[in-house]
């Protein structure tokens, strides 16, 4: 037999347990003591665990993430969009007597220099372009590769700053839209 009060196993016949010193006989007559030998287990069915919740959760997570990640795709197009339909004018500065002219076109970048008279205009450069990020382009401006250039505008679109420069050694130009 076992104590009812602290669990110590009691010697057979013994009326008192000889750990905590609990009276057995009384327990007896107020209780049915059972063994640990004699317990049976109900036929009960294990609880189930419902995985509903978790599935839900990891619905809810997994769309969130999803509906975010279609946000920042959006908002990146529509950023691109704007920055390639900013670009698509003719950019020009003036260098004395001389027209310097940038102009971005359906994925063309031409730099050229006009002087006024058409048999002394010239080309230096066409390449290509392609708009990475709302800020940011790609040009190849003599089949060498990509290079990457900030761009950024005034307020009114009507100031082009592309960092670093694409005609000079400049850390920096700017490029003004008189149309």
């Amino acid at each position: 037999m076992f104590c009812l009060n602290c669990g110590e196993a009691i010697p057979d016949g013994s009326r008192v347990c000889p750990k905590c010193g609990a009276n057995f006989v009384e327990e007896q007559s107020q209780e049915t003591v059972i063994y640990a030998s004699q317990k049976t287990e109900e036929a009960v069915p294990p609880p189930t665990t419902e995985k509903k919740p978790f599935t839900k959760k990891l619905v809810y997570i997994l769309g969130a993430v999803a509906l975010v990640f279609v946000i920042v795709l959006i908002v990146t197009g529509v950023q691109k969009s704007n920055l390639q339909k900013d670009l698509q004018k003719e950019w020009m500065d003036t260098d004395g007597t001389i027209l310097r002219v940038l102009e971005f076109d359906d994925g063309k970048v031409e730099y050229r220099l006009e002087t006024g008279y058409a048999w002394m205009d010239t080309t230096l450069f066409k390449g290509k372009y392609k708009v990475v990020s709302g800020k940011k382009v790609k040009i190849d401006s003599f089949g060498s590769g990509y290079q990457t250039y900030t761009v950024k505008f005034n307020d009114e679109k009507s100031v082009m700053t592309i960092i670093p420069a694409v005609t000079s050694a400049d850390s920096s130009e700017k490029w003004y839209n008189l149309h």
